[in-house]
């Protein structure tokens, strides 16, 4: 239960207990009058002013500050009076003055904990000692601790039982007790005898309320505020009051005053809401809301109004996380829970939504709404048979009543007993003949049986009747497409259009089927005027953007999809559509800014389109968890199947990519893309005799025969059958002459001992491609390989020649050369140097080719260098110790050679460094 806000009255027996100080104070003391009579007539205001100018001119004046602490109290502001009263107690106000009033302070501030621990003298006058206790007592019942306030109301009782303020709380306490008639009789004799004391009245309205007399309950707050105009809570707890009293303009009045006065108070945004919301401002209900709820984050009042508010608009997301919360808030609250339940229908949650309902029931039994929704919960689980005996159960209740036929007419027909469904929607249709809700729930009913004509026949009897209704029209064109007459059907809808223009239903079923079509521009007209009446609809909105997709106008079907984000920001098909587009362009970071940080959904289309985002952008793991997600919402398929087999080839799992290329091969038998990736899987796996096998089949025969004959070539080389290999890589390249089927061809020779036929092919290829850097490099080393340096070297030359930058013929030939050519390896090799300074093995080059001609010092500095920029430094260290030694510097290269063989560095570089370190020793 709330407690109310407090107004005090100050006794004059504390005010005779200020010690005035100082001499002379003619003026001053004037305005302190005039600042007490302003105070007694409630203009705060005034009396703030006159004290303020009275202590800018005399800081220690004690009674100005008493009196301004007295101001600020009744404006509630209880941190500034506290702050006031402690400065006028330093100024000679005494201890039996301030210590009350500290403690309503400290009321105000609902700090109860510093007020429990102020130190109250036994010895203290009867009055203060009353009051004190008093506001224990108070600050007791806020913590619920009644057995302690009972205590402390008898402490003050005793001291001062006729003191107002003590019998005050003695109401409060006995309020809190549930002894509301005694609290009642205490608290209108404190009103009588003190009628502006507004706590009182504030207390006699929380009684009238529990007793549920609300128009004594309005009188009494009324005068609450009336005598604290400041009182915030009592003035929003009358405007609830009137609220509930249909008295709409004294309501908005209070709202309008809480907002303009108290911008900080919750309750006058909220009140502000709900009376825009019931007048159907929705727009205004909800800033209000949303303000309330910023300043007040777990008022439940407010998060509920706001759940209902944005499901009714439609903002799925919004609603449906509003809704949760108002259940974590209060879980007991029905209407709460019977809107999450309808949440959780939406979602097909059935078992979480049957478990709020059911209490109801139990606790409501003739709850029409729960009953309701727990048949609906039943629905959403499958459990069909208990769902249509609930909705028969509806049906009898209330069977002279249209809406409750109607409801359970409609829950039958989504329970599959659509010939139950039919006599209940007959008397539905009886009692309200031309209603079109109920004549198309029950020519549904009748196409669900296979009646269509009689169905088709009851919406053309509702036409007759009703020849300008669009609904009816409506139903008559979907009628006639149950009934397979679509011609039929299109002539209604745009009879309908003629009536209505934009109308939305007839809109979106012609500009459908225009786009079925393949009819871009009627489709586009269709859904434009649709559009121009509905501009957030986001059938209309797909379709125009479909309808610009076929026209080719990527500007337009851009635009349209960004307008339905826009319009329905929580619906993820417009994200996925558009995250399309941005596919096929090529621009897959656009497309995650449209995709990333949205909610978990179970939209198929927009997980399949981040699945492909994700895999664009070679983020695999994230990729493969739509894409899991999505296989376990779909049906097996080809397709599917095939975005499991591309995914995890790209992650390297090749467990689960032969499940997949199982699966592939399952759903369609003839798959040999499938049977190929799956005899390369084999290759790799080492299951050669397998991959043959499969490779002979019937299946692969006439596949691609460039596949095929790469496939046999990696077989042939896993198997070591170098002839083979040769062979089947001289047919790829007689099929399709390339530089990379070459390459196979010369390495196939290389590995077959055919280093000259090697040799011809390439300088045959040469001849006709003389520019062929990658066929140049590979003549390059042949010819090394079979130590023909020279013939290398000439091959770099022209490689040379033709790229300037090309590290590798620069790297070669520096190396080649310095034995011969000194001066030119030095060229290239620091050419290659300012080129790549960052890797190893041009460092390493250069570093040798200036060793090797006496430049000692160079050699080392371009290793100190590399080592200080290069990922891999380890080689280098060892190059470094070779020049060291040869500097003649032996323990610096075996301190560096020991610090190589006791590293963790690869094995290799580990025995050179160890050779090394034993041949420096010798």
């Amino acid at each position: 239960m709330s407690k109310p806000v407090l107004r005090f009255i100050a006794p004059l027996a504390v005010v005779l207990t200020i010690v005035l100080i100082g001499c002379d104070r003619t003026a001053p003391d004037a305005l302190v009058a005039r600042a007490d009579q302003a105070l007694t007539n409630q203009d705060y205001r005034a009396a703030l002013l006159d004290l303020k100018a009275v202590l800018q001119e005399d800081p220690r004046h004690a009674r100005a500050r008493w009196l301004l602490a007295e101001v600020y109290l009744e404006l509630g502001d209880g941190q500034s009076a506290e702050k006031e009263l402690r400065r006028a107690q330093d100024f000679g106000v005494g201890v039996e003055a301030v210590l009350p009033a500290l403690g309503r302070a400290l009321v105000i501030q609902r700090d109860y904990q510093r007020l429990a621990e102020l130190e109250i003298d036994p010895a203290l006058a009867p009055q203060a000692k009353a009051e004190i206790m008093a506001w224990r007592a108070l600050a007791l019942i806020e913590t619920d601790d009644l057995e302690g306030a009972q205590a402390a109301i008898d402490v003050a009782t005793e001291a001062q039982p006729d003191a107002v303020d003590v019998r005050y709380v003695r109401a409060r306490l006995l309020f809190e007790q549930e002894e509301h008639e005694t609290s009642q009789q205490l608290a209108e004799r404190v009103v009588k005898q003190f009628p502006d004391y507004a706590a009182a009245w504030s207390l006699l309205g929380e009684v009238h309320l529990v007793l549920q007399d609300s128009a004594k309950a309005e009188e009494a707050f009324g005068f609450a505020v009336e005598h604290r105009q400041y009182g915030w809570e009592d003035r929003a707890k009358l405007a609830l009051i009137r609220v509930s009293l249909d008295k709409k303009a004294e309501a908005e009045k209070d709202a309008l005053f809480l907002q303009k006065n108290a911008p900080q108070f919750h309750m006058g945004h909220y009140l502000a809401g709900v009376l825009h919301y019931r007048a159907g401002r929705i727009d205004q209900a909800e800033e209000a809301l949303e303000r309330a709820l910023e300043l007040s984050p777990q008022h439940f009042h407010t998060i509920y109004a706001l759940a209902r508010l944005h499901t009714e608009i439609g903002n799925t997301n919004r609603a449906r996380l509003l809704a949760e919360q108002a259940n974590l808030v209060q879980p007991n609250y029905v209407p709460a829970r019977e809107l999450m339940a309808q949440w959780l229908i939406r979602e097909n949650k059935g078992k979480e939504a049957e478990r709020l309902v059911r209490p109801i029931l139990q606790a409501q039994p003739d709850n029409a709404k729960a009953k309701d929704l727990l048949a609906a919960s039943l629905l959403v689980q499958g459990r069909m048979s208990e769902a249509a005996e609930l909705f028969n159960e509806i049906s009898a209740s209330g069977s002279d009543k249209f809406e409750a036929q109607l409801k359970a007419g409609t829950g039958l027909l989504l329970a599959g007993a659509a010939e139950d469904a039919q006599p209940v929607l007959r008397r539905a249709v009886d009692l309200e003949p031309d209603n079109v809700k109920a004549n198309a729930r029950l020519v549904a009913s009748l196409v669900e049986t296979e009646a269509s004509q009689e169905g088709l026949r009851i919406a053309k009897a509702l036409v007759e009747r009703r020849p300008d209704d669009p609904d009816a029209l409506n139903l008559l064109a979907s009628a006639y497409l149950a009934a397979g007459e679509d011609q039929e059907a299109t002539d209604v809808y745009r009879r309908t259009l003629s009536l209505d223009p934009g109308n939305q239903e007839a809109s979106t079923r012609l500009a459908a089927e225009m786009v079925a079509n393949g009819d871009g521009q009627q489709a586009l007209e269709y859904s434009s005027a649709g559009l121009e009446k509905h501009p957030e609809s986001l059938s209309l909105l797909l379709l125009h953007a479909e309808a610009a997709r076929l026209l080719e106008d990527h500007d337009l079907r851009e635009s349209t999809l960004l307008s339905a984000i826009d319009a329905h920001p929580e619906e993820p098909s417009p994200r996925a559509l558009l995250s399309r587009k941005y596919l096929d362009e090529n621009s897959p970071e656009k497309a995650l800014r449209l995709l990333s940080n949205f909610p978990e959904t179970e939209h198929t289309g927009f997980l399949a389109a981040r699945s492909e985002v994700y895999y664009r952008l070679n983020q695999l793991n994230e990729a493969q968890r739509d894409l899991e997600a999505l296989s376990r919402l779909l049906p097996p398929s080809v397709e599917l199947a095939w975005q499991e087999v591309r995914m995890h080839q790209a992650l390297g799992d090749k467990v689960k990519l032969e499940a997949a290329l199982n699966r592939v091969l399952t759903l369609e038998p003839g798959a040999s893309a499938a049977k190929l990736v799956k005899v390369r899987l084999a290759i790799l796996d080492g299951r050669f005799e397998e991959a043959r096998a499969l490779l002979a089949e019937d299946d692969l025969k006439d596949f691609d025969r460039k596949e095929l004959l790469l496939t046999r070539i990696a077989l042939e080389l896993g198997v070591g059958n170098a002839d083979a290999e040769v062979e089947s890589a001289q047919q790829l390249f007689d099929t399709e002459p390339s530089s990379r089927h070459l390459f196979m061809l010369t390495r196939a020779s290389l590995r077959a001992g055919k280093p000259k036929q090697a040799i011809a092919l390439l300088g045959q290829w040469l001849d006709e491609h003389p520019d062929d850097l990658q066929m140049l490099i590979e003549l390059s080393d042949v010819y090394q390989g079979q130590g023909m340096t020279d013939h290398a070297v000439e091959r770099l030359r022209q490689v040379d020649k033709l790229d300037p930058e090309n590290l590798y013929a620069l790297n070669n030939l520096a190396w080649f050369l310095r034995k011969y050519s000194p001066s030119e390896a030095q060229i290239f090799g620091r050419r290659a140097y300012q080129l790549a300074p960052d890797q190893p093995s041009i460092v390493d080059t250069y570093a040798v080719v200036l060793a090797e001609t006496k430049d000692l010092d160079g050699a080392l500095r371009v290793v100190d260098e590399g080592i200080q920029i290069v990922d891999q430094k380890d080689t280098l260290k060892l190059r470094r110790a070779m020049i060291l030694s040869m500097r003649g510097e032996l323990d610096l290269a075996v301190a560096q050679l020991q610090e190589l063989v006791g590293s963790d560095t690869q094995k290799d570089v580990q025995k050179q460094a160890q050779d090394m370190l034993d041949s420096v020793k010798r």
